[in-house]
């Protein structure tokens, strides 16, 4: 049956449909709408570690119907609502069980995603993981958990396929990253992934349970080698855009630097980054300079400058002077500082730190006279900047 209606109204009112179910009655009634609502039903999958999720996934993935269309797929842990994407890790402990997939469900769910490479329109990839991850004893440390064995099983499987999805993957989004050094996330098979992409989302998560120093290398490991790894990856053809890289707790690195000298993305738009901080170690602030001239937005969540023994080396004043200078295309500045609810330092900015990677990182209310002064003029020429590109 052929519809008496020109093709770009039916689109628009196809558009106005805000009912899944209503689409896939629509899709059943002609032809025409057949072809006109699979590509609006199938174009975006989300998915979820149940056992309907994971075998319609599966399903779907395998029908040649289906496959041209899809071009992102979302996974979301069930415990997680629909609107939450697993970047708030700081949330309450309680309010989240620990992860304990179905043996089938995961098999399914692997499977599914090793067959992510016949979709010849997928460009966007989204994996939210379970915010829960302990390793309650020595021995997590060589039996890995359900939640960590999952991740590498599902990266197991995105390498396989990488072959045919890297060249066109654009968006990868992984929040609830385990911090815990693999070898799975640094093989030439898994880099290759992050060859092409244009936007790339990390949100690392480490062990809840840890205490200073008996967890210290699998996450300074993690932060210091396999990091630096994947943003040398993603660096290799220069189309990054944006570049988003949260920890869910102060993190500054040895041996190595997150940010490796020399390190560029020179189509860099967009910069956030969360509980990193900010020392030669990171080499955060370098990098931030050498995108000078095309970074349009910055914004740091909860970042400080790392003190030895309550002396100041590096200012925020140095920074906000540097970058006043050097990022001439800024536009977009966004700072959140930590402000205590309740103890000792309750209300004031702590945007500097005390410790060693050792035995972790204590925010402290100390800080250079000229910082405020500093920051103030460097946001008055943001602001200036973004005035005069609006007129």
């Amino acid at each position: 049956m052929t519809l008496p209606v020109p093709t770009e109204l039916l689109r628009s009112i196809l558009n106005d449909v805000g009912s899944l179910q209503d689409l896939l009655t629509l899709r059943t009634t002609s032809r025409t709408l057949h072809a006109l609502v699979t590509p609006c039903v199938f174009g975006s999958l989300n998915v979820r570690d149940t056992p309907e999720s994971s075998s319609a996934f599966l399903n779907l993935v395998q029908s040649e119907n289906v496959r041209p269309y899809v071009k992102t797929v979302t996974f979301r842990d069930s415990n997680l609502q629909d609107s939450e994407d697993g970047t708030e890790l700081e949330h309450d402990s309680e309010s989240d069980p620990p992860y304990s997939g179905n043996k089938e469900v995961r098999e399914k769910l692997v499977a599914a995603f090793s067959q992510l490479g016949s979709l010849p329109s997928l460009d966007t990839l989204h994996l939210h993981f379970n915010r829960e991850w302990n390793e309650d004893t020595w021995i997590g440390l060589i039996v890995s958990s359900d939640a960590l064995v999952f991740q590498l099983e599902v990266f197991q499987a995105l390498a396989s396929i990488s072959d045919a999805l890297s060249p066109r993957l654009r968006t990868l989004s992984i929040t609830s990253l385990i911090a815990s050094p693999r070898d799975t996330l640094t093989s030439p098979s898994f880099l290759a992934l992050f060859y092409h992409l244009e936007c790339l989302r990390l949100c690392v998560l480490s062990d809840r349970d840890s205490e200073a120093g008996v967890f210290e290398w699998p996450i300074q490991g993690f932060w210091g080698s396999t990091i630096p790894t994947l943003l040398q990856a993603t660096a290799r053809n220069g189309t990054l855009r944006e570049l988003t890289l949260w920890s869910d707790q102060p993190i500054s690195c040895a041996p190595k630097p997150i940010f490796p000298p020399g390190l560029a993305y020179p189509a860099l738009r967009s910069l956030s980054v969360r509980f990193v901080l900010l020392n030669a170690l990171t080499g955060i602030e370098d990098f931030v300079t050498r995108h000078g001239g095309s970074l349009r937005r910055l914004s740091l969540d909860r970042c400080k400058v790392a003190m030895s023994s309550h002396t100041i080396g590096l200012s925020w004043a140095q920074m906000w002077h540097r970058w006043a200078t050097a990022l001439t295309a800024l536009t977009d500045l966004g700072l959140q500082f930590e402000q205590p609810m309740a103890g000792p330092n309750k209300g004031r900015q702590l945007a500097y730190a005390c410790g060693s990677h050792e035995h972790g990182w204590v925010g402290v209310n100390l800080g250079a006279p000229e910082d405020p002064r500093a920051l103030e003029a460097f946001r008055a020429d943001v602001e200036a900047r973004k005035r005069a590109r609006e007129e």
